[in-house]
Parts: C-alpha cells; structure tokens; sequence
C-alpha cells in the first residue's frame, strides 16, 4: 500500500467528508488520536505519528497535530517531538488523563537495539527484508500530550510534553484489536513475527490478549 498525505474529516451528524490540509509527509499506517486542550476546552487537536514512509517499507517518527475545532479557521500541521522509533499496524489510545500511548510492532532496530535510523534502512536492503511484518520487540510509548501541572499559587504550568518509552509488549503482535477501559489497554489476538521478503508475506495468527495497566506501567498476558 502506497503512502498517502491525505487527510479527511467526516461530519456524521451531516454525513459529510471534508478534506483538511495535507499532511507534510506522506504515511501508510499511522497512528492517530484526538486531544482536547487542558487550556482550553473547546480546542481539540489531531494527533498524527508514526507508521511507515513511502510504500510502507521503513517506519516514520515524525509526530504532527492540526488543530480541528469547528471554528478554527488557521488550519496548518504542527511538528511535534519525534518518536524514538516507529513501525506500522501499532495500536494507540489515550488515558483520561490526556496521555497518548502508541505500540510500534515493527522496530527501526529489527531487534538490534541501539542502531541509527540509516543502519537500519542499510540492514534492510542488504538481507531483503522489509518492516512490514517483521519485528523482535514490541515497543509501547507514552506521549504526555497534557503536561500540566499545577502550582502553589492556584496557577498551572504547561511543561514540554515528549514521548518516552516504557514496558515492551510481551508479545509484538500486530493487526489486533483493541479497547481501552479504565485507563487499562487491551490487545486482542492479532499476528506474530514472519520473515518478510520482497515476495511479500502474512503475520501469523495468535490467540492472545494482553493488558496495559497505565498506572502500574506493567502489561499482563
């Protein structure tokens, strides 16, 4: 599947689509959440990171957010912290809290922790492996996307929100699915580490759930 930079708003009270402004990068499978302002409640921002550039062949950390209020009328993409590291077909949601959290099935690292991003792409071509489909470790981070924090005086202060990383997924399961109740994640089923080639190939199925407790930060299969 071709990367794409095209963004749409559906009104379902309208039943209308409505084009927003292209993303600045194009992506196949990113992640995608929606946050409203701690400041300001009516204001409501599109977060987009993640996924893969190109055709899907190599993750993307960029993270971007457009503001979508019905009466914003400024519309443009904000560049935003990068993630550490990326892949595609991860899982997202946010905490009543304001975090985002993001699941990056396919590693830049292949398993190989501690490599640059061009090491990476350099690794893939030499062996014929592609992303897709192809990881050791399951990374989870968390983006605190509401970083404030309240003072002495009554007043709050807004601190630089930045993605970290936290417990890895036990098992790096890609295509599940997913439900976020009392601040616990569920992943349900989804595919298994395969050798991919320029051929092409299919995860393998798991009958699994795993569960990620935002407060403890432990996830339990």
């Amino acid at each position: 599947m071709p990367a794409t930079r095209v963004c749409v708003r559906y009104w379902i009270d309208k039943n209308v689509f409505e084009m927003l402004p292209l993303l600045p990068k194009g992506r196949f499978s990113p992640g995608t959440e929606i946050i409203t302002d701690p400041k300001d409640q009516a204001i409501k921002y599109l977060h987009v990171f993640g996924g893969a550039d190109r055709n899907g062949e190599f993750g993307a950390m960029d993270h971007w957010r457009l503001v979508i209020n019905e009466t914003a009328r400024d519309f443009h993409w904000e560049t935003l912290e990068s993630l550490p590291d990326s892949g595609v077909h991860g899982t997202s949601f946010v905490t009543s809290t304001g975090d985002i959290y993001y699941t990056a099935y396919c590693s830049l690292d292949q398993g190989v922790l501690n490599t640059s991003m061009s090491q990476c792409h350099h690794h893939a071509a030499e062996n014929g492996q592609l992303l897709h489909h192809v990881s050791d470790v399951g990374l989870t981070f968390r983006y605190s996307a509401n970083s404030v924090v309240p003072e002495a005086d009554g007043s709050r202060t807004t601190k630089k929100s930045h993605w970290q990383r936290v417990a890895d997924m036990p098992f790096p399961t890609c295509h599940g699915g997913s439900v976020v109740h009392k601040d616990v994640f569920y992943h349900v089923g989804g595919g298994i580490t395969t050798k991919q080639n320029k051929n092409g190939s299919a995860p393998k199925p798991l009958s699994l759930i795993q569960s990620f407790d935002t407060i403890t930060q432990k996830w339990q299969v």
